[in-house]
């Protein structure tokens, strides 16, 4: 799936989550759903191998959003499954369901994240701290929601490449957009030129952040040798660092850290690096932000 269309699936689910934020535990759910749920039976196993054909030949002919949709489509219903099953704790059930949502897309970043909040659920006897946690999983995904709309940002003006090269732009924007192309020619003539380093583009997004984002090191190592502020703040007071960890990038988190990013800085979104990479799923950038200092 292109980052296009995963992003468009990732919007999606996470506005679901958020739509029943409060209804997993107040008795709002429809109780015949996720009865038959039986996990992967060969049935279950025909329909995604079908679906996945579907999707596959439908990018294959250039019809992402229509891809896209397919894939929404199954999702729908198996966050149902999930709303009524956490519910009624039926756990093992629910981790049945997030094995169809895996075999649908295995790279779905909210995957492991689910199946840690089942974990917690199942092993915690008291009720009110079953509703605690289930909340707090809600927050975390919306503020990962929040965070994503740097990488929003990055991919619309990649897409729209061809347009804005006919508007007239500043030295700053030109930076921020041969960052997010990858062009170090064009960024090392711009610097040669003396744009700032510490450009930002009229969406508010950094230089750096959008270095941060693609794990660019290279171009993130030029940028702060040019002076780029390493804790500048972007898109809702978004750091590089937070970009970084995201997506995932633990390499250029290291050298983030290496000069002097602030591991606890907050974006307005309340997201630190630690919670966005708790919501990446990647674990070894996670031990990286702990053991620089990061706090929970």
């Amino acid at each position: 799936m292109s980052m296009k269309a995963r992003v468009v699936c990732f919007l999606f689910v996470s506005i679901q989550v958020t739509s029943f934020s409060t209804s997993a535990y107040s008795g709002n759910v429809p109780q015949d759903s996720g009865r038959n749920t039986d996990g992967l039976n060969e049935k279950t196993k025909q329909d995604l191998e079908k679906l996945k054909q579907s999707v596959e030949e439908l990018k294959k002919s250039g019809e992402e959003a229509k891809a896209s949709e397919e894939l929404q489509k199954k999702v729908a219903p198996l966050m149902e499954q999930l709303k009524v099953l956490l519910k009624e704790e039926r756990y093992s059930e629910a981790q049945k369901v997030l094995s169809q949502w895996e075999a649908l897309d295995p790279h779905e970043a909210q995957i492991p994240l689910w199946r840690d909040l089942v974990s917690k659920l199942e092993k915690e006897p008291d009720k009110k701290r079953k509703e605690e946690l289930y909340l707090e999983f809600v927050n975390q995904l919306v503020r990962g929601l929040a965070d994503t709309l740097d990488t929003v940002k990055q991919q619309l003006t990649t897409l729209n490449g061809k347009l804005d090269e006919l508007k007239p732009k500043t030295p700053e924007e030109e930076l921020c957009n041969a960052v997010a192309e990858k062009d170090r020619a064009k960024i090392e003539k711009l610097l040669a030129k003396g744009v700032s380093a510490n450009a930002k583009d009229s969406f508010g997004g950094t230089a750096l952040s959008y270095a941060a984002l693609q794990g660019n090191a290279e171009i993130a190592k030029l940028l702060l040798a040019h002076g780029a502020d390493v804790n500048a703040k972007g898109l809702l007071d978004s750091t590089a660092l937070i970009s970084a960890a995201s997506k995932g990038q633990v390499e250029l988190a290291k050298i983030l850290l290496s000069a002097g990013a602030d591991v606890n800085a907050k974006a307005k979104t309340g997201a630190t690096a630690l919670s966005a990479a708790r919501n990446s799923g990647d674990a070894d950038i996670v031990e990286l932000l702990k053991q620089s200092g990061a706090k929970e």
